[in-house]
């Protein structure tokens, strides 16, 4: 399966469509009433409004700049709570940059009197809270682009016999083990067979999928995203069957998933 990590692939898998944008409204309308700063006491609401519209866009570019360069430095490696904090702390100087120059032009008595420093640890306290709440209401996504290329797991004869015939040229999309039996889905829906995952893992050529948990394996033409919410991960499978991704293999997995690239 060939995985598109262009970069406006994994911006858009990573929300940045119609809910982050109105995530990112929220939080520029509470900046705007809060007032952080110095600018509730130097500016009007309408160029308070200003203000954070152009700092909070100009910081959420550059802090998914630094969430696609840390992908690709440190692939599956770096997620959750450190990666949040990571992003903050690098953001916090560039960020207070900005909100400086914006400063200058709409309140520069306010700009010549706040230390950068004092900016910077508000930058990063902001955007580690922006990162956070993205994160819990959003995820991060990354697309993975089908292929014809990719092998598709066509059903072996040994499974293929325990399922019904109309089964017989259907495309496995994943199997999960049910104690001493065998869940099979596929575009047909599921059926219960019995066979051990380990047995019927054996059966399938290694290109054609993976195991990504004890209780799941799933085959790598039918993956369609990797989505990491609340310090968990799952796939989601062609038909939106989603499976979960065991911690320890969260890096083994995305880094399989886009070496097929």
């Amino acid at each position: 399966m060939a995985a598109d990590n262009s970069p406006m692939v994994d911006l858009a898998a990573r929300g940045y469509g119609r809910q982050r944008l109105l995530a990112l409204l929220a939080v520029i309308l509470a900046l705007t009433f809060l007032g952080p700063f110095g600018s509730a006491l130097s500016m009007s609401l309408p160029s308070r409004l200003a203000f954070f519209l152009l700092t909070v866009a100009a910081i959420d570019v550059f802090a998914l700049g630094v969430t696609l360069f840390l992908d690709w430095l440190v692939p599956g490696r770096l997620t959750g709570w450190p990666k949040i904090f990571a992003i903050a702390l690098i953001c916090a100087l560039p960020g207070a940059l900005i909100v400086k120059a914006g400063l200058v032009i709409l309140a520069s008595d306010v700009a010549s009197r706040t230390p950068i420093l004092l900016l910077a640890i508000q930058v990063a306290v902001v955007t580690f809270a922006m990162a956070a709440g993205t994160d819990f209401l959003l995820g991060e996504r990354t697309a993975i682009a089908p292929s014809q290329s990719e092998p598709s797991s066509r059903t072996p004869n040994a499974i293929a016999e325990k399922l019904p015939l109309f089964w017989t040229d259907a495309a496995i999309t994943a199997l999960k083990s049910e104690d001493h039996y065998l869940r099979v889905f596929s575009a047909l829906g599921d059926e219960l067979i019995l066979m051990s995952l380990d047995e019927a893992e054996a059966l399938f050529p290694p290109p054609t999928g993976m195991r990504i948990h004890r209780s799941w394996w799933v085959s790598r033409a039918a993956v369609r995203e990797i989505v990491t919410k609340r310090g968990t991960t799952h796939v989601r499978l062609e038909g939106d069957l989603q499976a979960p991704v065991a911690r320890r293999r969260v890096a083994e997995v995305r880094a399989a998933l886009r070496s097929s690239a």
